[in-house]
């Protein structure tokens, strides 16, 4: 088991902090593979940059999650962040239009692959910030997931927003 793949699997069982990440990992090994939190997050970091992780701040901690589930139908669907908080209209449609603060395309999140089992793991960008209110922010933001690849019909829609 490489580091990248077993913290990713720890992941998909849940959010976890880096330390708890390192001891989890090393559990798992029974111990023959130890890593120090260095290597912890310096992968994390490379995951994030690679969007296969989310990072939530939470008192000074970052807290590293996968946390597409429920998502139907299977296949490849367009992922964006949209401008207006605002889930209420079935069609998605109160979410306005995707969220790019000039000059930068942060909203546009690529793809998504969602398994048969409705989970998917979606792309990330580190330009992001949570709650800072800087241009970058993603907070107040809604995220939509598309049936398509291209976009088109908007199937689910959740709010950006900070515990």
């Amino acid at each position: 088991m490489a580091v990248r793949e077993g913290l990713l699997a720890l992941l998909r069982e849940g959010p976890r902090y880096g330390y708890q990440l390192k001891t989890e990992f090393e559990a798992a090994t029974g111990g023959v593979w130890t890593i120090n939190v260095g290597q912890v997050y310096t992968t994390l970091e490379r995951l994030g940059r690679d969007g296969l992780v989310t990072l939530d701040e939470r008192d000074d901690q970052k807290l590293y999650s996968i946390t597409l589930a429920g998502v139907e139908p299977p296949g490849t669907h367009a992922l964006h962040i949209h401008e207006i908080p605002d889930c209420s209209a079935p069609d998605g449609m109160s979410t306005g239009s995707h969220w790019n603060p000039p000059p930068t395309m942060l909203g546009e999140l690529g793809t998504v692959e969602i398994a048969d089992d409705g989970t998917g793991v979606f792309m990330k960008t580190d330009l992001w910030s949570i709650g800072t209110g800087e241009t970058n922010d993603v907070v107040d933001h809604s995220i939509i997931i598309h049936a398509e690849s291209g976009g088109g019909t908007r199937i689910a829609c959740g709010v950006i927003a900070k515990d």
